[in-house]
């Protein structure tokens, strides 16, 4: 008699799971949801890769998590380090194939290489493991999206689910928005078990208005999923009604976060895009200069009136004048990156060969965070974080020279060599604009963080998920043209 091994493994494993939920309903054992998710996820992986692969993409943005998970852990990295786990598995009893590697990911390899020497010199900062340190979770995200960049690509997610699953990326960046802002205006509800984020909306140090900085990454998401259904040409033309709607909608979204850098991530994304589009004819660049020429005097006149987070972003527009509170709020926030930047670059002679690393002593956090008389100092917090706000010089401090000679290397060399594939053949047009406006959010966030701001554990950790999904969509684009031979 043959049996069928698979069916009695998923029969075995639905009993149990079927016992397992059970238990939890009728005991009220939420925190067991945890272990039964990944669990789940770890079984479904080694039968369908692509299936966890595409549950990490889908929730990168999300801010879902479950009851256990700690600190900076959720769904989206249980999924991400499940990848990982399966990739390896598969490795052991399946012969992968060879796939091609850049030179960009040499210098990634050099780079995580730099990362483990820093964490031998500096220590890993993890106290749950008997050390005095903090901060060893930021060297957990960095090392899951690094590795992702090599094995993403290989999980063969196919080429057609690509829209859907960045088009659902985008739209699940609303979980955080929802929960945070119920929960600033008092509304306790079940998502804050399960959706991630920072619910202290207001900056009390500085005003004493509420500053919704969750919205910032939703406004943005949104209008660049509009860019992954239509072009930059006929966003100009026939669909120049729905683009303005989506513009807007997201002026409005990032104004009530009262980020100026939103504002300028806004324009410097969609000047990118339309770059990089080569579609730009003469008659859109008229009607783009003369709907600035409109939209210009109306902010000046109508700042003043704006809501103070409104006011606040649009303060760094030549020409606008807006309420001192808003000023004020924004003047001081500069004046604190520039106390960064100068206590930072006075620090550097110590890190220049290996660097300060992301593990800090948690007395040197209480320091910063002052609780026994009720002070905060946020340049303290900055420096002991390694928080500087400043790409270039947030790379030189924690990784010293070889962190940022490795470092940029590698974000550059990725960053040209999609720029160099934009040119070439797409045997898909959804597969086409999915790498478009992923490298034109790449090319954004590579200026922006050369340039004004940027941090190794939020920006560059960014880039490197941002460039496993371009290797991802290229590897889906040659396995349709083999497809097609």
């Amino acid at each position: 008699m043959k049996y069928n091994i698979k069916a009695i493994a998923i029969a075995v494993f639905g009993i149990f799971i079927g016992v397992w939920v059970g238990k939890i309903v009728v005991n009220g054992e939420t925190d067991s949801l945890a272990y039964l998710f990944i669990t789940i996820i770890g079984m479904i992986g080694l039968i369908a890769p692509g299936f966890v692969a595409s549950l990490s993409v889908m929730t990168v943005h999300s801010g879902l998590t479950l009851p256990q998970l700690q600190g900076k852990l959720n769904i989206h990295y249980v999924a991400m380090a499940g990848l990982i786990g399966i990739f390896i598995v598969n490795s052991i009893f399946k012969k992968q194939k060879n796939t091609f590697l850049s030179s960009a990911h040499y210098w990634l390899i050099a780079f995580a290489f730099v990362i483990i020497i820093t964490i031998i010199y500096r220590g890993l900062g993890f106290k749950i493991l008997g050390a005095n340190q903090w901060g060893g979770m930021v060297y957990v995200e960095l090392f899951l999206n690094i590795i992702c960049v090599f094995i993403l690509p290989r999980v063969g997610i196919h080429a057609k689910h690509w829209r859907q699953l960045l088009t659902i990326s985008a739209i699940a960046t609303i979980f955080p928005a929802i929960a945070i802002v119920l929960s600033s205006n008092g509304i306790q509800t079940i998502l804050s078990d399960f959706i991630q984020g920072d619910h202290e909306t207001t900056l009390q140090d500085y005003n004493s208005f509420t500053r919704y900085i969750v919205l910032f990454p939703l406004g943005i998401a949104i209008y660049q999923c509009l860019f992954l259904y239509i072009s930059f040409k006929k966003a100009l033309s026939k669909n120049l009604l729905i683009s303005v709607l989506f513009f807007i909608i997201t002026l409005v979204l990032i104004s009530l976060s009262g980020f100026r850098i939103a504002l300028i991530e806004l324009i410097l994304f969609t000047c990118v895009l339309a770059y990089l589009s080569k579609q730009i004819s003469f008659l859109n660049i008229i009607i783009i200069t003369v709907f600035l020429a409109l939209i210009y005097p109306l902010v000046i006149i109508f700042a003043p009136s704006l809501p103070l987070t409104g006011q606040r972003m649009v303060s760094i527009i030549p020409g606008v004048i807006v309420q001192q509170e808003a000023s004020q709020d924004a003047d001081i926030t500069t004046e604190w990156r520039i106390d960064v930047w100068e206590r930072g670059v006075k620090s550097l002679p110590d890190y220049y060969l290996i660097g300060k690393g992301f593990a800090f002593k948690e007395a040197d956090i209480i320091s910063a965070n002052n609780i026994s008389n009720g002070t905060y100092d946020a340049t303290d917090w900055a420096l002991v974080t390694s928080s500087y706000h400043q790409g270039i010089l947030s790379l030189l401090i924690v990784f010293g020279i070889p962190g940022l000679i490795t470092g940029m290397m590698m974000y550059t060399l990725f960053l040209k060599r999609h720029l160099l594939l934009l040119h070439e053949k797409w045997n898909s047009e959804p597969l086409k604009l999915c790498h478009l406006v992923t490298t034109s959010m790449l090319t954004t966030g590579w200026i922006i963080y050369i340039t004004i701001y940027g941090d190794v554990q939020t920006t560059l950790i960014s880039a490197l998920y941002l460039i496993s999904i371009l290797e991802s969509l290229w590897v889906a684009n040659v396995s349709l043209n083999e497809k097609i031979r």
